[in-house]
């Protein structure tokens, strides 16, 4: 059994059909949250020795990725996750 690492909360696979490529849907996104962007990402693995190749980002916003699937033709992808879009408005303090 071989290890490796991949993004945050590794929640599902998807084998390619030649069987070349593993795709790996992290559940939740990785680093703070404060930043402009902050999605969770799907990190692609060669499926010989399962070192990363890639990392697809998702739109901002995106996590809780739950399931991944590889098209036949290993030209698309296709996950489910939430968008959840949000803007943090500056917290103003006053002192009496």
């Amino acid at each position: 059994m071989q290890k490796t690492c991949v993004d945050r909360e590794p929640v599902a696979l998807a084998l390619s059909s030649k069987g070349s490529k593993l795709l790996v849907a992290n559940h939740l996104p990785n680093g703070s949250e404060i930043g402009a962007y902050h999605s969770s990402k799907i990190s692609v693995l060669d499926a010989s020795d399962l070192n990363l190749t890639n990392e697809i980002s998702l739109p901002n916003g995106a996590n809780a990725l739950n399931q991944i699937t590889i098209f036949p033709d290993e030209r698309f992808a296709y996950d489910t996750h939430i968008l959840a879009r949000y803007t943090r408005q500056p917290v103003s303090w006053k002192e009496n």
